[in-house]
């Protein structure tokens, strides 16, 4: 097995933290934490590893990416026997790690404030949505297909309570692309993060919105990939930690990862 990489220490320049893929696919010892408390679920987990290093006052690290399998950003933060709202990933979801996992972890542990999440996935966020949708210190921006499934995200869904303003929702038609994507993170989501100021900065990388995927009609480009990795490594003051959703043409999917990872390496 490849061992992880030396560990980033202050003075470090800044630099992409990547946790190997051998063994994702059956080797997951966090699913042996899904029974446990959610603090003993996040120390076990690969992602929050990330997010607790990304968070770390004492670490320098820019930019942290997880080449997991899907985080789940679409599942309903519901249990299905009690029908109560989920309070962690591990109700939410007990076989994936969740990007609302790595949200609170790094606040709850490492006092972290604000949050901001950016899901270009061809799906809406609805999990990660309804979890965060009163919390005014998470911020969810999403860019998907309309109509296609779960069938939420409208562009009138903008949080409510406490939270109201702080979910921006760009559902596109199909065949859209480059311009209205990354159109809506340059003009809407960078003002928004400018003036929401996040400590920490969590993409949910969807690449199913690339052209070609079967499950969705956008038609993204690896470099329009690479341009929104910019885009939004650019927010000031983010630590970013990159976990990887959906991609259901695997070729197009390794193709996209890589061109986003590219980004991450350089910055």
């Amino acid at each position: 097995m490849a061992s992880r990489p030396e560990p980033i220490t202050a003075g470090t320049p800044m630099r992409t933290r990547t946790v190997p893929a051998d063994g994702v696919s059956t080797r997951r010892p966090w699913r042996k934490a899904a029974g446990r408390s959610a603090p003993a679920a996040a120390r076990a987990s690969p992602p929050t590893a990330l997010a607790r290093a990304a968070a770390r006052a004492e670490d320098p690290v820019s930019q942290a990416a997880w080449p997991a399998t899907t985080a789940c950003h679409s599942a309903k933060p519901m249990t299905a026997r009690s029908g109560r709202r989920a309070t962690n990933s591990t109700d939410a979801c007990p076989d994936c790690e969740r990007l609302d996992g790595i949200a609170r972890y790094a606040q709850k542990t490492h006092g972290v404030g604000n949050v901001l999440i950016a899901d270009w996935d061809v799906h809406h966020g609805n999990g990660t949505q309804d979890i965060f949708y009163r919390d005014p210190s998470v911020f969810f921006f999403s860019s998907h297909q309309w109509p296609l499934y779960p069938g939420t995200g409208r562009a009138d869904e903008t949080g409510e309570g406490p939270g109201a303003g702080s979910t921006m929702n760009f559902p596109f038609p199909a065949g859209s692309g480059r311009r209205e994507i990354l159109g809506a993170v340059e003009n809407h989501l960078l003002p928004a993060a400018a003036r929401f100021q996040p400590d920490l900065v969590l993409i949910s990388a969807g690449f199913d919105s690339r052209a070609g995927d079967p499950l969705g009609s956008f038609t993204l480009t690896d470099e329009d990939f690479a341009d929104l990795t910019r885009a939004v490594m650019s927010i000031q003051g983010g630590r970013l930690v990159s976990v990887l959703e959906g991609g259901y043409n695997l070729e197009g999917l390794a193709s996209a990862a890589a061109a986003h990872t590219a980004v991450l390496l350089d910055g």
